[in-house]
């Protein structure tokens, strides 16, 4: 779950262009055009966690960091939204009541049956 400076942090990348053509965005390109208003510690803090959560990678050369770059998941959110929505509608609502109508179907067509056959056994024994 994103928090509102993390959604604003990425909104701000995928609207940007970025720096280099590999698609990283670096620390200077950030501090000059998204962080006027609020301290760089705050966008690493952000960048650390998008980074944890696989919305970022952090952009290497050396060992040195030179920015992030956007992985698939943060280019589009709303599709990966989507499938978790899907996912979930099977899984929660969608199996079952597939799984009672097949149990009700069941039950109603063999609890006849089984019923005669159970009493024709008990007379038998009797």
């Amino acid at each position: 779950m994103l928090n509102r400076n993390s959604r604003k942090f990425l909104r701000f990348l995928r609207k940007s262009k970025p720096d280099f053509d590999d698609r990283v965005y670096t620390y200077a390109f950030i501090e000059e055009h998204y962080a006027k208003s609020i301290s760089m510690e705050s966008v690493f803090a952000t960048v650390r966690y998008l980074d944890k959560v696989g919305y970022l990678e952090i952009a290497k050369a050396n060992g040195v960091s030179l920015g992030v770059v956007l992985t698939e998941l943060s280019l589009h959110p709303y599709e990966f939204r989507i499938e978790r929505i899907k996912n979930f509608l099977f899984k929660s609502i969608l199996v079952p009541i597939i799984v009672s109508f097949v149990t009700t179907l069941i039950t109603n067509l063999l609890a006849p049956n089984l019923l005669q056959v159970l009493l024709k056994y008990l007379q038998e024994l009797l």
